[in-house]
């Protein structure tokens, strides 16, 4: 009661007396700013934020980080009044201070260093300076992409720079012109180096539009365009929404036996068998080999890689059963490639690779992929891309041939290269991360058996000290799964996410990580779509790995989950979820669910 009627008190008080009891409030100087931008009140704001930057200047001296705030929001409105010359100088000044704070380990001021490019790309673009725009947008990207912690709403802004510095580009000098086209391809490259797939793959249909909007253009620049768009399709899931990208632009190409139409029946023939269709890649790689032989002087590493495929699709339906008797001769001309060959022989190596672990050859297969990482060193200048794809598929075969100690020395100085040689965010980033996390589990739970095994020939500290770093290697493996997750996971074919999410669920239940499944169907949702048949596999390959594990449960659970995103309730993976989903309620001792879901 006494302390309501102090409030009263109070109360009456605040009315009796507005002007004497009330303190007067003060907005901060930006705040106020702002608001006067807001309300297009140009000049005020500036007045106002000169006036702090004098008081600034005053107290701590013509250097201080206090006024980098206000320099931004001052250059951001010198460029909505257009004066453009006033707003590049002080951005410059901006810029230069900031850089030079995170280079002696300002870390905190990267966001900051991003947002100040920011400025820079929309001046630019204001200015129709459309090179530097881009650039300048570019280096905000990146830098924000690399800030701790990152800012998602400023990373956001900035791939909206992109796309707006893009679009005027083409305004300015047309779709499909060679500035247009250079300029996208900058951009696509770096929104794939990290990750940003989707944006990528918009960026590179934008180019391929634009070609084709020209009518009878340029045939290589089209399949240029073609390849690189659905390659990246392809290895992040997207095989079957590529198909009918080539298909639309192959009759703009030329007659059937020219090298263009050609190459896109080829890539046609590697879409149909990413997704699984054998009898269409088998009579497109058919068509393929016999134009190339019908050539009067055919590459020969050309020619085999072209046998090569049609081999894989003849294993795949399992219709041989051993290699044939050209394969030795074109294993040999693969391996052995002249200087100015090696780029041409790399794909049948991973071909050649390919039929040998298919064939159950994985020492066959190692040798092959070393010596294509051998060959991609060799070149000049070295190739990143495919030192680190050779490197990933080395270290998977390794793993499947139960070596993961030499799987983990194959990955763990590729993995940072590829970091910096082709982005953190690349396909080949990705395909090392999963190798590399998957070869210190393997490397751990290897180590902790030998020790099962031994019987109190350790000390106390000794043994601890093992633990420790046993449990640290754990983490380490559970950190890169965690990462190739949030950069965005490749998904090239059916067999790879299996791989995947084998690795993922393996070290989700030794290291009681049971978010880091989560985590990965997370990704999948962010990439796809909540009811994309990519993410009800990925249930459905988790709910399977629960199954063998005997986590009944669990693995109820993730059939269920499958079960309720699919929408193709006649599908084969439909059926086959539901009879496990049956299993795995019976085994866990609810049979009226289990005779229920039969």
């Amino acid at each position: 009661m006494a302390t309501r009627c102090a409030a009263l008190v109070l109360a009456g008080l605040a009315v009796g007396c507005p002007g004497e009891c009330r303190a007067e409030i003060v907005i901060p100087p930006l705040e106020e700013a702002s608001a006067l931008r807001a309300e297009g009140r140009f000049d005020e704001a500036l007045d106002t934020l000169r006036t702090e930057s004098r008081a600034i200047k005053a107290a701590d001296g013509e250097d201080a980080a206090g006024l980098l705030p206000i320099n931004d929001l001052a250059a951001e409105i010198l460029i909505d009044r257009g004066d453009l010359t006033t707003a590049a100088a002080l951005l410059e000044k901006t810029i230069l201070a900031r850089e030079q704070l995170v280079a002696a380990g300002g870390a905190e001021q990267a966001v900051a260093l991003g947002s100040s490019f920011l400025s820079r790309a929309r001046l630019e673009t204001t200015a129709k300076r459309m090179p530097a725009a881009l650039t300048a947008a570019q280096r905000a990207l990146l830098i924000l992409d690399g800030a701790s912690p990152r800012d998602d709403a400023a990373l956001a802004r900035a791939q909206t720079a992109l796309q707006t510095a893009t679009e005027v580009l083409d305004e300015m000098v047309g779709a499909g012109s060679d500035a247009s086209v250079e300029a996208r391809n900058e951009v696509a490259a770096v929104l794939t180096s990290l990750g940003m797939i989707q944006e990528a793959i918009a960026q590179r249909h934008k180019i391929l539009a634009g070609l084709m909007e020209q009518g009878e253009g340029d045939a290589t620049a089209v399949l240029q365009a073609t390849e690189r768009v659905s390659r990246l399709m392809m290895v992040n899931g997207r095989a079957e929404e590529a198909i009918p990208v080539v298909e639309m632009t192959l009759p703009s190409l030329g007659a059937v036996t020219t090298p263009q139409p050609i190459a896109a029946q080829r890539l046609l023939g590697e879409l149909y068998l990413a997704t699984g269709k054998l009898a269409l890649a088998e009579a497109t790689f058919a068509h393929v080999l016999e134009a190339v032989q019908k050539d009067a002087k055919p590459s020969p590493f050309v020619l085999a890689s072209d046998r090569l495929r049609s081999l894989i699709v003849a294993l795949r339906q399992g219709t041989v059963n051993r290699l044939p008797e050209w394969f030795d001769a074109a294993q040999r001309l693969l391996t052995r490639p002249g200087p100015g060959d090696m780029a041409v022989a790399m794909p049948g190596l991973v071909l050649a690779a390919t039929v040998k672990q298919e064939m159950g050859d994985l020492a066959g297969a190692t040798e092959l992929l070393g010596r294509g990482l051998t060959l991609a060193n060799a070149m000049k200048p070295p190739d990143g891309g495919l030192i680190a794809e050779f490197s990933g598929r080395l270290a998977a075969v390794q793993i499947a041939a139960g070596d993961a100690a030499k799987a983990r020395k194959t990955a763990e100085p590729a993995l940072p290269a590829a970091d910096r040689s082709v982005g953190p965010g690349s396909a080949q980033a990705g395909f090392l991360r999963m190798a590399l996390a998957d070869a210190l589990a393997r490397s751990e739970a290897k180590s902790e058996t030998q020790t099962g095994t031994q019987t109190g020939t350790q000390t106390g500290t000794q043994t601890g000290t093992q633990t420790g770093t046993q449990t640290g290697t754990q983490s380490e493996a559970v950190a890169l799964v965690t990462t190739a997750c949030r950069r965005g996971l490749p998904r090239p074919d059916d067999s790879w996410e299996a791989m995947a999410t084998e690795i993922c669920d393996r070290l989700a239940a030794d290291d009681n990580a049971c978010e880091l499944r989560e985590k990965y169907l997370a990704a999948r949702a962010r990439q796809f779509g909540a009811n994309h048949p990519h993410v009800v596999s990925a249930c459905g390959l988790f709910g399977a790995a629960r199954l063998a594990a005997g986590d009944w449960t669990a693995a109820a659970d993730f059939f269920q989950r499958a079960l309720d995103l699919d929408s193709n309730d006649g599908s084969p993976e439909t059926a086959a979820n539901l009879v496990l989903l049956a299993r795995a309620c019976q085994a866990a001792g609810e049979p009226t669910r289990a005779l229920k879901t039969a």
